[in-house]
């Protein structure tokens, strides 16, 4: 019998649209990166200010 795969396509599907990692969506790791191309200089330094 095959497996299906489907699930793990899916998974990985929502990570891309995301852009994250899969250890970071199932709790493995903590660490987020984030881009902060857009935003101006006060808004980037409220995000790493908290």
């Amino acid at each position: 019998m095959a497996k299906d795969r489907r699930p793990l396509k899916t998974f990985a599907t929502i990570c891309s649209i995301l852009d994250t990692s899969a250890d970071f969506l199932l709790g493995i790791s903590d660490y987020l990166p984030f881009k902060i191309g857009g935003l101006t200089d006060e808004q980037i330094e409220s995000i790493l200010i908290q």
